[in-house]
């Protein structure tokens, strides 16, 4: 019993959380050939530090095709991809303000997704949490999207 009590100082009683005012929308995507550009907006409350990308192409099913690994480097600030996810700078630092936008681009012509795809985003935050830098995934601000793109 004295371990016990000794034990649980050691687990976190809360997870670590995301702001519930955290939300994200995509403001502009367009497939130009085997690219999909996408412009996500920072409509919420806090400045976020990135995103998890995944797609599919069944409508239904939950998109699980990492695109972290599809996206370019552009010149100036394209993005980097750290740990599956794409961050705006790679100083873990929530860069994007409420009302700003950031645009991406990604090769998607070996997916093999067709023309109708299904896309989630999930916006992520840095955050400090008992005296370290955390990356907090918002899994409440999660958008998910139908894209067509022309044939």
């Amino acid at each position: 019993m004295v371990i016990y009590g000794y034990l649980k100082t050691y687990i976190p009683k809360d997870g670590w959380k995301c702001p519930s005012e955290v939300s994200v929308f995509l403001s502009d995507k367009e497939c130009i050939g085997d690219y999909l550009s996408i412009t996500i907006k920072n409509n919420g409350r806090f400045s976020i530090g990135g995103y998890f990308i995944r797609v599919t192409n069944e409508s239904e099913e939950i998109a699980t095709v990492d695109l972290s690994d599809k996206l370019l480097e552009l010149e100036g600030d394209g993005g980097v991809k750290v740990r599956n996810a794409v961050v705006f700078e790679a100083k873990s630092s929530n860069v994007l303000e409420p009302g700003e936008s950031w645009t991406n681009l990604f090769e998607i012509g070996d997916l093999g997704l067709g023309n109708s795809f299904k896309i989630e985003i999930i916006p992520l935050r840095f955050q400090e949490e008992e005296e370290k830098t955390r990356l907090i995934v918002c899994g409440e601000a999660k958008i998910s999207e139908q894209i067509e793109c022309p044939v």
